[in-house]
């Protein structure tokens, strides 16, 4: 079971609440179960907002909606893709083979917002 919230009492003294996949919330200390309480679908599904967390339909197993979740997915801004294309052409001036090694160099959401602009 993987830590979901820490609750700290004293030093060294830290709480976990879990929910596992059939609704049961738990609090963990060093390892063992001090209380475990069975929830309702509608107390389970506040739980999980309230400490970021899914149960993975596939697996069955809890994990993190994070931040971190959607990295990469997001577009660049304006002045960004407008640098970048500035950059290439630049890179394109000096030869095909300078263009096309720069284009090996940039990240996959930058490659995709260039596409935009036919630059393969």
């Amino acid at each position: 079971m993987s830590k979901m919230q820490t609750k700290k009492n004293g030093p060294g003294d830290k709480k976990h609440t879990i929910i596992d996949k059939n609704c049961v919330r738990k609090v963990l200390q060093d390892g063992k179960v001090l209380s475990s309480t069975q929830l309702t679908k509608t107390e389970c599904s506040y739980f999980r907002k309230k400490i970021d967390t899914e149960i993975d339909k596939n697996t069955g197993n809890q994990t993190y909606k994070g931040k971190s979740d959607n990295r990469g997915k997001g577009a660049l801004s304006a002045s960004m893709v407008k640098t970048l294309r500035t950059n290439y052409h630049n890179a394109k001036q000096d030869g095909p083979k300078a263009a096309k090694n720069y284009l090996s160099t940039l990240p996959a959401a930058a490659k995709e917002q260039l596409k935009k602009y036919g630059i393969k």
